[in-house]
């Protein structure tokens, strides 16, 4: 249930990104692309988890670990490849240099579904680390990097005590 509202939340506002995108660049990109745009950095960047899972317990699926994020728990590493404020910042520095260029018009489409996906993915990431209780760097790709991935580094100290409890009573079927 939880994972459900989790989502629902990422759903919710990637849909408020798109319309406020839409209506700031109406009516010239059309509002399905933005939509799409949207969902795509603030709920499909979701399935990047799967890289953790298929890493932990190999090409044998189990939805139930997966929804439950057992795979972090098998690991002790967070990858999630997508998870990263880098992606975000990127997506709007282009945004800004296409704005800046002589014909800007041109390239409305375009910006306007790079300002859909930087905003979703960043509402993404701070919904993530507020309601995971984890320091928002942990959402860093150059910060996972430097760590190697390690849970340890990327939480709190107390999410870790939980994390190694929980580690303790689990054992994995596959």
């Amino acid at each position: 249930m939880r994972l459900l509202i989790h989502e629902s939340v990422h759903l919710a506002c990637s849909l408020l990104v798109a319309v406020a995108v839409w209506w700031l660049y109406r009516p010239a990109p059309h509002l399905s692309f933005v939509i799409a745009a949207a969902l795509a950095g603030g709920l499909f960047v979701d399935l990047d988890h799967l890289v953790d899972y298929f890493l932990a317990f190999g090409w044998r699926f189990n939805p139930r670990y997966f929804a439950k994020g057992y795979q972090f728990l098998k690991s002790d590493r967070i990858i999630i490849p997508l998870h990263a404020w880098e992606i975000v910042i990127g997506g709007f520095l282009i945004f800004f240099y296409l704005g800046s260029l002589k014909n800007p018009a041109d390239l409305t489409m375009t910006r306007s579904l790079l300002l859909a996906f930087a905003s979703s993915l960043g509402l993404h990431l701070a919904y993530d680390t507020v309601s995971n209780r984890i320091p928002w760097l942990s959402y860093s790709l150059i910060r996972r990097i430097s760590v190697k991935f390690a849970l340890r580094s990327l939480v709190f100290p107390a999410h870790y005590r939980k994390h190694l409890e929980e580690k303790k009573l689990m054992t994995f079927a596959n």
